[in-house]
């Protein structure tokens, strides 16, 4: 029995060192791996995509990372703060940073695609939207139709700027446009430097217009025309690989029932705030 027991307790020992063997290495060997990161989302945080591109770094084998864009844009900060970090993580190591376009990179998406070292995009791709927008509904004519009437107490004359509850006035105006055109001179300007294209002719494209792939290549927003297969081929010649690429993306965590239920609660149960409205890259469906 002693001998049983111990020859059972040496084959699960045996079974858990085999699981811990990388097979797929043995299976696939010298691949060389290409950083994979899909912002397939409007865009209102940078926290995924940061905590995304913190794996590809922290794994050390990753020289080329792919920004895979279907996205109609998003908020103005979020988008900058992806965009810096793509500047910042250029400028620190030698990893280069590819992006490609699938249905739509519009307006936040565009402004993340011109800190990457060049970009792909299908003939068929929905770009540009190069321009800020910022818009909310006014609804005290529908609360005094059914007879609700809404208060304000302010410290200055501009704290309940653009609130929904009464019309905008001539100095808030004034305010909101001059807010308005300086986030819009960051864009263009960060456009011009990313693309290497003169301010001037950079205001006469960015006039809130969207462009196909083709028409962006003919006015310098896109550096070629190509899928992601294009742009994983453009990397192997590049680096002159010879094995296969392999892209690597961050696993995903599985999420449970409760964890599905909890977001909606999450959602449900979370304040709105209407006294305070942020404006957003334009989003083109």
């Amino acid at each position: 029995m002693k001998k049983t027991g111990k020859h059972i307790f040496y084959f699960l020992l045996f079974l858990v060192i085999i699981s811990l063997i990388p097979f797929k290495s043995f299976f696939q060997p010298g691949t060389n791996k290409v950083g994979l990161i899909r912002i397939d989302y409007p865009i209102t945080s940078s926290s995924q995509f940061n905590e995304e591109l913190d794996y590809l770094i922290d794994r050390g084998d990753i020289k080329d990372i792919i920004i895979r864009l279907n996205t109609p844009g998003g908020g103005v900060a979020s988008s900058q703060e992806i965009y810096s970090r793509i500047i910042a993580e250029k400028n620190k190591s030698d990893i280069s940073f590819i992006t490609s376009m699938e249905s739509v990179a519009a307006s936040g998406g565009y402004y993340i695609a011109i800190a990457t070292d060049k970009i792909f995009a299908n003939p068929g791709s929905i770009t540009g939207s190069i321009g800020v927008i910022m818009e909310y509904p006014i609804i005290d004519e529908l609360l005094e139709t059914i007879g609700i009437k809404y208060k304000t107490i302010k410290s200055s004359s501009f704290k309940d700027s653009g609130s929904p509850f009464r019309d905008m006035t001539d100095e808030e105006k004034i305010y909101f446009q001059e807010l308005i055109d300086d986030l819009y001179s960051q864009f263009i300007n960060a456009v011009s430097e990313g693309r290497e294209i003169p301010l001037e002719k950079v205001k006469d494209i960015a006039n809130g217009k969207i462009y196909s792939g083709k028409q962006a290549l003919g006015i310098g927003l896109v550096d070629t025309l190509g899928s992601l297969n294009d742009a994983v081929d453009y990397i192997k010649l590049k680096n002159q690989y010879n094995n296969e690429i392999e892209l690597i993306d961050m696993p995903k965590e599985k999420k449970s029932i409760f964890d599905f239920i909890f977001n909606i609660l999450s959602y449900k149960l979370e304040p709105s705030n209407l006294n305070y409205t942020l404006p957003q890259y334009l989003i083109v469906n």
